[in-house]
């Protein structure tokens, strides 16, 4: 009986030593995977089973145009007739306006008289207080020429400051208009205020047209308030023109240019 007890005793014991160990064993193998998982969590080198880039990730600039100008923006093709300094060439009125004929909604337009006035405010090329406004940004010379077809008719006239900054502000205090320009012997026409037409700045320009009936007086022409903006246009294509010919010339050639102004 007591060989009995003592045996299983000794039964008891065995299965509670196996219990403790396999607790040890099992309480260790979760400490090492949790470690195990922890290190693959912190590890910075394993991340979608790809290598982590450790570069800077400051954002680089975008590429430059052919001007230079961050991002690939074109220069402003007017710069180089934003002030005086960078743009020397005769101011003339002829060579301004050199067409002698423009076609515009279909119809050919000829050139009949062209003019140079200074000062800008002595009221023969402007009306209305339009001469003030420019006479306060100190501009120098209003430009006109006058386009006729059949009974219409369209002045276009730019005025010369020194500098851009002029230009705009004239235009953002805009009154009045530019003069209708006959050519000798025609009638006067849009001597007065009272005839549409458009304004406008380039660089250190300000542009203008105005329109009416070439039989004169104030009165409005279909025709011409249609081709109005066209003629807008025309002056602008010709301004960037002088830019263009400003940005291409030497220092040589401008400083001959400034020394022989015809005007």
């Amino acid at each position: 009986m007591a060989n009995r007890n003592e045996a299983a005793g000794k039964r008891k014991r065995r299965v509670k030593v196996i219990g403790i160990v396999a607790a040890v064993v099992l309480v260790g193998g979760a400490v090492a995977g949790g470690v195990l998982l922890l290190g693959k969590k912190d590890d910075p080198k394993k991340v979608g089973g790809g290598a982590v880039s450790t570069a800077s990730t400051k954002p680089t600039p975008g590429p430059s145009s052919a001007s230079g100008t961050p991002g690939g923006q074109p220069d402003d093709p007017s710069k180089p007739i934003w002030e005086a300094a960078t743009d020397p060439a005769p101011q003339d009125a002829g060579a301004l306006f050199s067409a002698l004929q423009v076609t515009i909604n279909g119809a050919t337009w000829n050139r009949t008289v062209v003019s140079l006035d200074q000062p800008c405010w002595d009221g023969n090329s402007t009306t209305g207080g339009l001469g003030k406004i420019l006479g306060d940004q100190g501009c120098q010379k209003v430009l006109r020429a006058t386009y006729v077809s059949g009974d219409s008719a369209v002045t276009v006239g730019v005025a010369v400051f020194d500098h851009k900054i002029q230009a705009e502000t004239a235009m953002k205090n805009f009154a009045g208009q530019l003069k209708g320009l006959p050519a000798a012997g025609a009638p006067a026409f849009c001597a007065n205020p009272g005839c549409t037409g458009t304004h406008a700045s380039l660089g250190r320009y300000a542009y203008f047209t105005v329109d009416g009936a070439a039989k004169g007086g104030n009165t409005s022409d279909a025709t011409a308030t249609a081709a109005s903006s066209g003629f807008a246009e025309h002056v602008k294509g010709q301004l960037l023109q002088r830019a263009k010919a400003a940005g291409t010339a030497t220092p040589g050639s401008q400083g001959t240019s400034a020394a022989t102004p015809t005007g």
